[in-house]
């Protein structure tokens, strides 16, 4: 939580499912900085073959807000509450830091982004590809 309420964070809302997009256009509009890591893939079907914007983090859209503008995010229809650790009650603030290192992945990758769901461990190897 930011010492000072005019001071943004980055929060993660979590979203309904396939809403992310439409609730990204919404709250831009509304001047809410936001960021939605999306990958363009080229899909082949018999008769023909079509880019298409994937989304890479689905339900989640992150933002980039003041303590006040929190309130603005939470009104949009798509947005049931922002992600929290395990009863904490607060809104789990991501750094500036790993945002800017997240973006600059997801922006540079020549190849398709995976994320896995495995549970890691402190000490646990990890290549990154």
């Amino acid at each position: 939580m930011p010492i000072d309420d005019n001071e943004k964070s980055w929060l993660v809302a979590h979203v309904r499912l396939f809403h992310e997009k439409k609730c990204v256009e919404r709250l831009q509009k509304r001047n809410i900085e936001t960021y939605l890591p999306i990958r363009s893939e080229l899909h082949y079907w018999k008769d023909r073959k079509k880019k298409v914007d994937r989304v890479l983090t689905p339900q989640m859209v992150f933002v980039h807000v003041t303590t006040d503008e929190r309130i603005i995010v939470l009104e949009d229809r798509s947005v049931t509450h922002f992600y929290a650790f395990p009863g904490s009650g607060k809104a789990t603030v991501v750094p500036d830091s790993q945002m800017k290192s997240f973006m600059f992945l997801v922006g540079n990758a020549d190849s398709e982004v995976e994320f896995t769901s495995e549970s890691l461990k402190k000490g646990d190897k990890v290549k990154v590809l």
